[in-house]
C-alpha cells in the first residue's frame, strides 16, 4: 500500500509545479499587456490633449490642454461673435438635435418631377398623333407651322398642370412633416420648370434631333454662366435655390425655342 501513496505525491508535487510555472507566465503576460494598454492610453491622451483651437478671429491656438474639448463645441464656438443672433440661434438647435425649418432630414421637392416623367411619355404619343393629324389636314405652311407651334405649348401646358398639381399635394405632405418655408416653395417652382424644359428636350430626342438637344443645353449652360457672373459682378446675392431656379428657367427658354422651331419643319413629325 505505500509504494502507490508515495507515487501518487511524486505526481501531485509535479502537478503543483507546472501549475505554479502557468501561473507566473499567466502573470507576466498579464503584466505586459497591461503595460502596453498603459501606454496606448497614455499616447491617446496625449494626442487629445495637443488638439488645436482656433479663435473667433481665425488664429490658431496649439499647445497642451488638460480637458480635451467635443468637435461640438468647437462648432459652436467657431461662431463668430458678431454674428446675426438668428444664426447663432439656428446653430445651436442644429447641435442640440433640433433642426430648424430651413433644414429638412428629407427633401421632397423633387417628388413631383420624378412622379410626373410618366405623363411626359403620354404626351409625347400624344404630340405625335396631334402632329400627324395637323399634317393631314393643313394646305398652307404656314398653317401648319402655326399649328405645330400651338401642339407644343398646349403639350408642355398640360404637362405643368400635372406638375402643379402634384407639387399641391407634396406641399401639404411638407407642411404637415417638417413645415414649409420659401426654399421649399422656390424649389418645387424649379423643379416644375425644369420638368417643363425636359419635355421639351424629350420631344426634340422623339424627333431625331439629339444634337439639337445638346446644342441647347450647351447654350442654357453658358448663359447660365454668364448670368451668374453678371449678377456676382453686379453684387446682386442669390441663393442656391434661387439660382437653381434661374437656371431652369433659362434652360426652359432655350429648349422651348429650339423645339418650337423644329417642330415647324413638316419634315420633323413626318
Amino acid at each position: 500500500m505505500g509504494v502507490p501513496i508515495l507515487a501518487k505525491r511524486q505526481y501531485s508535487r509535479a502537478d503543483i509545479q507546472t501549475a505554479r510555472t502557468q501561473a507566473a507566465l499567466d502573470h507576466s503576460a498579464a503584466a505586459a499587456g497591461g503595460r502596453i494598454a498603459a501606454h496606448r492610453f497614455g499616447q491617446l491622451v496625449e494626442e487629445l490633449g495637443m488638439t488645436v483651437l482656433e479663435t473667433p478671429t481665425g488664429e490658431a491656438v496649439d499647445g497642451p490642454r488638460q480637458v480635451w474639448e467635443h468637435p461640438v463645441d468647437r462648432l459652436a464656438a467657431s461662431v463668430p461673435q458678431e454674428a446675426d443672433g438668428g444664426v447663432r440661434e439656428e446653430v445651436g438647435r442644429m447641435l442640440d438635435g433640433n433642426m430648424g425649418a430651413n433644414v429638412h432630414y428629407l427633401d421632397l421637392s423633387i417628388v413631383p418631377l420624378v412622379l410626373s416623367m410618366g405623363f411626359a411619355e403620354i404626351e409625347l404619343l400624344r404630340l405625335r398623333a396631334a402632329g400627324g393629324r395637323l399634317m393631314r389636314h393643313t394646305v398652307h405652311l404656314a398653317d401648319y407651322q402655326r399649328g405645330a407651334s400651338r401642339l407644343l405649348l398646349l403639350s408642355q401646358l398640360r404637362f405643368l398642370l400635372v406638375l402643379v398639381s402634384v407639387s399641391v399635394l407634396t406641399t401639404v405632405l411638407i407642411s404637415m412633416t417638417s413645415g414649409l418655408n420659401t426654399r421649399d416653395f422656390t424649389l418645387l417652382c424649379a423643379y416644375s420648370t425644369l420638368g417643363t424644359a425636359l419635355l421639351a428636350a424629350l420631344v426634340l430626342v422623339a424627333v431625331d434631333r439629339v444634337r439639337v438637344a445638346l446644342l441647347g443645353f450647351w447654350f442654357a449652360g453658358c448663359a447660365i454662366a454668364v448670368v451668374l457672373g453678371a449678377s456676382r459682378l453686379a453684387g446682386l446675392t442669390l441663393s442656391v435655390e434661387g439660382g437653381y431656379l434661374a437656371s431652369c428657367l433659362i434652360l426652359f427658354g432655350f429648349l422651348t425655342a429650339l423645339a418650337v422651331r423644329t417642330l415647324r419643319d413638316p419634315r420633323a413629325l413626318a
